[in-house]
């Protein structure tokens, strides 16, 4: 019952990954989305960093589960999957390798804070690229231990690693609208594990002139716009939190 309730708290913390940071998009009930492409300047090669606190503190101070969330990037925005290395291992080869597995093809690095009840659970972050998206292995922290806590060394959490797949598509023929989708598995919101910070960066990768991801070709009005679209299970309004970076 342990190792499934850590599992529950790992996936939990990747929940939200490619999904999140300028002057954050305020949302509501303590909610923001945020994301930077770095350099912020057109058509070049990029490093991403995004954050969002995606759940919503209702009045008697509990949070709403995040059902699904979908991040929509600046139209332009080119992600060409076969410039780094591709990880075609099974997320349990990852998880139990602790990303040997796919070492090469690690594209970005993170952390995350998830709220069960009382206790708040601190996570490292690696993210792995794939074919048509991205995998993240998730490597829970004993509480107190990890990113942001009284001791940011991480001490792992008993079989508390675990990886989770977010899914790049596009709104258009021409793929010139790409967006992630990552929806919350059932075991957690069984489980009511909930997200309240999601900390992810990319790195720039260029490879003979190519480019992992490459920013937009316009800058209208001066501004990078994107938006985070979130779900929430209950019946709970959903939202979308709208950010602008200049450029």
């Amino acid at each position: 019952m342990r190792k499934l309730l850590v599992a529950a708290v790992a996936a939990a913390v990747a929940v939200l990954a490619f999904s999140v940071v300028s002057q954050a998009g305020k949302g509501e009930a303590g909610t923001s989305w945020e994301f930077k492409y770095q350099p912020a300047k057109k058509s070049k090669p990029v490093k991403t960093d995004s954050l969002i606190f995606p759940a919503k503190q209702m009045q008697d101070g509990s949070y709403a589960e995040t059902k699904k969330t979908t991040i929509f990037f600046t139209p332009g925005t080119a992600f060409d999957t076969s410039v780094p290395k591709r990880c075609t291992e099974s997320a349990g080869q990852v998880v139990s390798t602790n990303g040997e597995a796919c070492k090469k093809a690690q594209v970005g690095q993170g952390d995350a804070l998830s709220q069960i009840g009382a206790l708040q659970t601190a996570a490292e972050l690696k993210a792995y690229n794939r074919k048509k998206g991205i995998l993240f292995l998730v490597i829970a922290c004993n509480p107190g231990t990890g990113p942001g806590q009284a001791d940011p060394n991480c001490t792992p959490l008993d079989g508390g690693t675990f990886a989770l797949e977010g899914k790049l598509k596009y709104l258009d023929k021409a793929k010139k609208k790409p967006i992630l989708i990552v929806p919350t598995p059932q075991t957690l919101l069984d489980g009511n594990i909930i997200i309240t910070k999601f900390h992810l960066e990319t790195d720039k990768v260029v490879k003979k002139g190519d480019s992992y991801v490459t920013s937009p070709p316009k800058c209208k009005k001066g501004k990078f716009k994107t938006k985070a679209k979130i779900q929430y299970d209950g019946g709970v309004p959903g939202q979308t939190i709208k950010d602008k970076q200049a450029c």
